[in-house]
């Protein structure tokens, strides 16, 4: 069950979740993302991973924990909040309604963030 963040205090624990940042996992977020840094290379013994990697899959977990729905940053500041199918169907705010639009249109040639 999601932690209730309204009600969350300073001091609170929010998220004690384990990432393994096995090849697997980078190499889908590197070709999600479309890095082309270099950072990571799969193929040295001891490949780095692209710091955004690391906040990308810590910030998922801290969203899950907390329950929070799909929504809109721009900026550091929420521009819409809704369930989710309101969310993608219906948007209101302008900045949603581009962000959504610019999703690229064929989604079987789209992998996700893992």
């Amino acid at each position: 069950m999601p932690l209730d963040y309204v009600n969350l205090s300073i001091g609170d624990v929010v998220s004690c979740r384990e990432f393994v940042l096995d090849l697997d996992t980078v190499s889908e977020y590197v070709a999600a993302v479309g890095d082309r840094s270099n950072v990571f290379e799969p193929e040295s013994v001891s490949p780095m991973v692209p710091p955004m990697a690391i906040g990308a899959l810590s910030l998922r977990g801290v969203l899950d924990d907390l329950g929070i729905p799909p929504g809109t940053l721009h900026a550091g500041q929420e521009m819409e909040s809704a369930p989710s199918d309101d969310f993608f169907h219906r948007p209101t705010h302008p900045y949603t309604k581009s962000v959504l639009e610019s999703l690229p249109t064929d989604r079987d040639n789209i992998r996700g963030i893992p």
